[in-house]
């Protein structure tokens, strides 16, 4: 996947919390903890939130799998496969069966453009 704005280790509002981002049919409120497509609320847990907006935060940058998993599981020791399950989750939430993956991190592909 592949996603701009600035980096964040913990799940603390950031700048870009404050907006919305698009793309493509989407829209994520970061600090409403919703993503919409179109106007209707896209089912996501909130580990593959936490992992869509580290990756949104870092929009066209690799991230690597223990930033993410950091991000999304705080304080907490996972297994890797516990983060391919919510990249897979988050994949099917936007459509996105291929590509993306990369041995030495993630990151989303799609142009984002920042309102509010």
């Amino acid at each position: 996947m592949t996603w701009p704005v600035p980096a964040a280790t913990e799940p603390e509002a950031t700048a870009a919390s404050k907006f919305a981002i698009s793309f493509g049919p989407f829209r994520l409120l970061a600090a409403q903890r919703l993503l919409l497509e179109g106007d209707a609320p896209v089912r996501l847990g909130s580990r593959a939130f936490d992992i869509l907006a580290a990756l949104v935060e870092r929009a066209g940058e690799i991230v690597g799998k223990e930033e993410l998993i950091v991000r999304a599981w705080p304080q907490t020791f996972v297994e890797e496969a516990n983060l391919k399950i919510q990249v897979s989750a988050l994949r099917r939430a936007l459509g996105d069966g291929q590509g993306g993956h990369r041995s030495d991190g993630y990151r989303a592909g799609l142009q984002f453009r920042r309102s509010g």
